[in-house]
């Protein structure tokens, strides 16, 4: 970071970064399976036993997962004087460079009719904003500020999905129903998939927003926001087997329908280059009104508009289904609230009620592709959401520091709109809640600083406890007993967190050295799970959190 005055009246400041990560990261383990499989997903199950339920934090790859990450990026910012005004210019660019070795098979050897698959996907992405911005003083009957942004970011992607098959074998049947695959007694072909395909999107945007303090106690805020959205993307995909795809893949004639069938209808790409383009433009805002029963009692509510642009689903195995482009998502958005702060400052407390109605509303939804479930973004149509939160932060005296909230939140389907490629099956009735929208969260933490003597360092202790409830992991369907099954497996289970740390602080607070506990109880849960694993299993991805760990942190304040 550089930050200059260059004159009186401007004042610049630089901020650049570069990171760079080799990870073994990241793999699923395997959690609950199909309670009624096939008879070639009970073959399965038995190879996956040892790492079923996630606890064990065991995976069955024949070759592991690695993620190569580089990413860098600068800002420029410049204040200028004009006036009683101030002038503001943002210049951001940010270059990131990923490539991702994933494996999909999740057995141990190469079985008869048993795909074997492993991805490779580097990608790029690389984005360039700027903004402009005229902010008044404060202290008058309104204050203000207006501006314009622009933002524009490319993307492009490479990738490869090879797959192994055996479709002819001499070796024995296992005991499981599995046969293995010899290299020296078998028939082994490798169907190739390699998807090119990105995105351009640019967004270009005007706004403005006013403060009105009608009295000492009674103010308003007022705020306009015009945008523009255009996304164009491509997509081609080449195979080098003809017949059906597992997924995604030609394989060779004889496993499952025909693969050029398919492409003579549009249902998928095979060397065809698709390209698409959309835009669209909105305005949206906020109103908000609020009195001061006391100087330190803030009683407000507040109305907003908002806008989500459209997009375009672009991926490995996408089909003709997945061509139209997402329709942009807006929303109007209420809240009620209080804000109070006593004795200055010692106890701040808040709470507020809200209610936001979205349409067109964008999310990930699974659909069965090719024998497989692939995750989409559609929109899925009105949804709400409502709720109230209340919170704390008291200081008892100048060594305690005790803080505490809750939320409640009910997120759910009001309309759902089945999209064109979806089977009537999968229809999500209305009341089904909204994925990774706990209902209850809640935490309570405290800090306690020691001030021994003739040390130079005081001594801070903090824990905290944090409570998440259960919530959903996808927005799946419900309307069959297999679905109601499904809709279980998919579901995150309620978990509580414990850390605590021990620091050593210098007085002036420059330094500080701290031990941290996360997890103590080593409360084990998931972050995602998803559906479509081997033997009709689903897939856990752990958290980092869900282990206990321990860490040691240095900060050196400037």
């Amino acid at each position: 970071m550089v930050i200059g005055d260059v004159t009186e009246k401007l004042h610049v400041k630089l901020i650049a970064d570069y990171r760079r990560a080799d990870d073994d990261c990241c793999g699923f383990v395997i959690g609950a399976l199909n309670p009624t499989p096939s008879d070639s997903q009970a073959a399965l199950q038995s190879i996956l036993a040892p790492a079923l339920g996630g606890a064990t934090r065991q995976s069955v790859q024949m070759t592991p997962n690695r993620t190569m990450e580089v990413t860098y990026g600068a800002s420029l910012q410049a204040d200028l004087t004009v006036g009683a005004d101030t002038l503001t210019s943002i210049t951001s660019a940010r270059q990131w460079n990923n490539t991702e070795v994933r494996n999909g098979d999740w057995v141990d050897q190469l079985y008869l009719n048993v795909p074997l698959i492993r991805d490779l996907g580097p990608q790029r992405s690389k984005t360039f904003t700027q903004e402009l911005r005229l902010t008044s003083p404060t202290g008058g009957f309104v204050d203000y500020v207006v501006g314009a942004f622009y933002y524009q970011a490319l993307a492009d992607r490479t990738y490869t999905r090879s797959n192994t098959y055996c479709t002819a074998t001499t070796a024995l049947k296992q005991v499981n129903g599995l046969t293995p695959c010899p290299t020296d007694q078998s028939t082994i072909l490798n169907p190739v998939g390699v998807a090119a395909f990105g995105s351009k999107f640019y967004n270009a945007a005007a706004y403005g927003q006013a403060n009105w303090h009608f009295t000492p106690r009674f103010h308003a805020v007022t705020g306009l926001r015009y945008t523009y959205d255009k996304v164009e993307a491509y997509h081609t995909r080449t195979n080098n087997y003809s017949g059906n795809t597992f997924p995604g893949v030609g394989v060779p004639a004889g496993i499952g329908s025909n693969f050029d069938a398919n492409v003579a209808t549009g249902g998928l790409f095979n060397g065809t280059p698709w390209t698409g383009k959309t835009s669209a433009k909105n305005l949206s805002g906020k109103a908000a009104l609020q009195y001061y029963v006391t100087p330190g009692n803030m009683l407000y509510g507040s109305f907003g508009l908002g806008y989500k642009g459209p997009a375009f689903n672009t991926f490995f195995n996408m089909s003709a289904g997945n061509t139209a482009p997402i329709a942009p998502e807006t929303s109007k958005a209420y809240e009620l609230g209080l804000k109070s702060n006593f004795n200055n400052g010692r106890l701040i407390f808040y709470v507020d009620g809200f209610y936001t109605k979205v349409k067109n509303y964008q999310a990930n939804y699974p659909t069965l592709f090719n024998g497989a479930v692939i995750s989409t973004i559609i929109n899925a149509g009105d949804v709400s959401t409502r709720g109230a939160e209340v919170g704390l932060l008291y200081r008892p005296n100048r060594q305690l520091t005790i803080s505490g909230g809750y939320s409640y939140t009910d997120a759910k389907v009001d309309q759902f709109l089945v999209p064109p490629a979806a089977q009537a099956a999968n229809t999500i009735t209305s009341g089904t809640p909204l994925a990774f929208a706990p209902k209850n969260k809640g935490n309570f933490g405290a800090t306690y600083t020691a001030l021994p003597r003739n040390l130079p360092f005081a001594l801070e202790f903090s824990g905290l406890v944090s409570y998440t409830d259960s919530q959903v992991s996808s927005l799946s369907p419900r309307n069959t007993p297999a679905q109601m099954v499904a809709f279980e497996n998919l579901t995150l289970r309620a978990h509580t967190q414990v850390d605590i740390t021990l620091a050593a602080v210098d007085l002036a607070k420059r330094y500080r050295l701290g031990l941290v506990v996360t997890n103590l109880l080593n409360a084990h849960y998931a972050s995602t799970i998803t559906a479509g694993g081997p033997g009709g299993s689903y897939l856990y991805q752990i958290a980092r959190d869900s282990d206990r760990y321990l860490g040691v942190i240095l900060r050196r304040n400037f």
